[in-house]
This record gives C-alpha cells, sequence and structure tokens, in this order.
C-alpha cells in the first residue's frame, strides 16, 4: 500500500512555529487575510508530522511521527501558494472561512465523529474557536509507481508562528489496494 505516499503528502504539507500566542488572529475578519495573514506566513517554514492514522483495507495502522522538511510560503497580491517539499508543484491555498470541516474517519475503528481539531488524539488544544480563525486549503493528486494518494490540505493559522495542517489522503495501490489517512503537521520558522 502507499503509506509512504500518505506521508510524502504530508510532508508536503506540514508547516508550524513555536505557538506564542495562539489567539493572535482570533476572530479576523476572513476579509482582512489577504493583507494580514499572506503577507505574515510568506517565507520558508519547516514543517513537522505530529501523528497520524491510516485504515487500510479496514485496519488502523498507525503512522510514524516527526517526519520533517522544508516548506515555502508565498504571497502575492493577497493570494498564498504553498511549495511543499520534494514537490516541483506549487499549490494555491483558498481561504476556507465559511466552510464547516468535518475530517473524521469512518469505519468501525474510525475517529470518533468528531472534527479532527477538536479531537483529543488529533486535537491542537486551541484557545479560540476553530471558526474563528484563518484557514486555508488546496488539495491534489500524488503519483509514484507504487500507487497514488488523493489529497485535501487543511490549513489553521491561529498567529504568524505557527500554522496547523491537516492532510486528508486517499490512497490506492495498482494491485488494488485502497485506504484513508489523516496526518496532522505543524509548520515553524
Amino acid at each position: 500500500m502507499r503509506l509512504a505516499a500518505a506521508h510524502a503528502a504530508a510532508l508536503v504539507f506540514t508547516l508550524g512555529l513555536p505557538a506564542t500566542a495562539l489567539a493572535n488572529w482570533c476572530d479576523l475578519p476572513e476579509d482582512q487575510w489577504p493583507e494580514i495573514v499572506a503577507p505574515s506566513v510568506d517565507g520558508a517554514w519547516s514543517s513537522e508530522t505530529l501523528s497520524g492514522l491510516a485504515f487500510v483495507e479496514g485496519e488502523a495502522v498507525a503512522m510514524p511521527e516527526r517526519i520533517s522538511g522544508l516548506a515555502t510560503f508565498r504571497a502575492d497580491g493577497g493570494m498564498l501558494f504553498l511549495a511543499p517539499p520534494q514537490t516541483p508543484a506549487e499549490f494555491e491555498l483558498l481561504p476556507a472561512g465559511g466552510e464547516s470541516w468535518d475530517l473524521a474517519m469512518g469505519g468501525e475503528d474510525a475517529l470518533p465523529a468528531q472534527t479532527v481539531f477538536d479531537d483529543p488524539t488529533f486535537g491542537f488544544g486551541l484557545e479560540c474557536p476553530l471558526d474563528a480563525l484563518p484557514r486555508y486549503r488546496t488539495g491534489g493528486r500524488l503519483e509514484d509507481a507504487e500507487g497514488g494518494v488523493d489529497f485535501m490540505l487543511y490549513l489553521v493559522m491561529p498567529d504568524a508562528d505557527t500554522v496547523y495542517a491537516v492532510t486528508v489522503a486517499d490512497l490506492d495501490a495498482p494491485d488494488g489496494t485502497a485506504g484513508v489517512a489523516r496526518v496532522i503537521s505543524r509548520f515553524t520558522r
């Protein structure tokens, strides 16, 4: 199966810094994100996966922790882009302020039916409600000889020093093996 690809997708989209003031951007109106958030996160960041879980053919598989790499956020005219490590692509990050994010996984052995951000297993301990923070998303597909990963990346930005991400991935392999994964990452400078 392609758990390594899921980790690659997660690593591609992992960013975070020390959480110095988690509520800095709490209740920042979405129309101010282009002028405040985008230029504040512009630049190089290190990324680190914090935890992850995959379900492959009904079996839960813990994903290794602490995979790290470098990524770059680029602000351009109020828009925000992410260039993940080891990927020649750059992804446009779309504001997602009005969206509801339920990132729980289904199945008998699934995570509880609440959002990954609030789940104690995956939570970030944010001091501000998720829907009151700047949130962005992007997605795509990564492929190699061992299979493919369709992913969505959900980013939460509590302040200029902290970005948390959840990668939601659907995994497939040429032999027909399939699975789903959720990987949490943190970006820091």
